[in-house]
């Protein structure tokens, strides 16, 4: 049994809006990607909530920086 990874690499230029959580969301289940990083998502709280609303019920295993500020974040 083999296993081919898709990976997307987004720099999403910040997730502090619940529309853009809706077009990552969009974009991250029309490219089947089973891994995901979103970068410069500007985030200084990440929550379960937050991240399924962005990325889906798949992506319940989730890793994140926070962002410092007005700078960073990676999700």
């Amino acid at each position: 049994m083999s296993y081919d990874p898709k990976l997307l690499v987004w720099n999403v230029r910040g997730q502090n809006c619940r529309a853009r959580h809706s077009g990552v969301r969009t974009i991250v289940s029309s490219s089947g990607a089973s891994i995901v990083c979103l970068q410069e998502t500007k985030l200084s709280v990440v929550t379960t909530n937050l991240v399924m609303d962005a990325l889906g019920a798949d992506f319940d295993d989730y890793f994140c920086l926070l962002a410092t500020g007005t700078r960073g974040g990676i999700l």
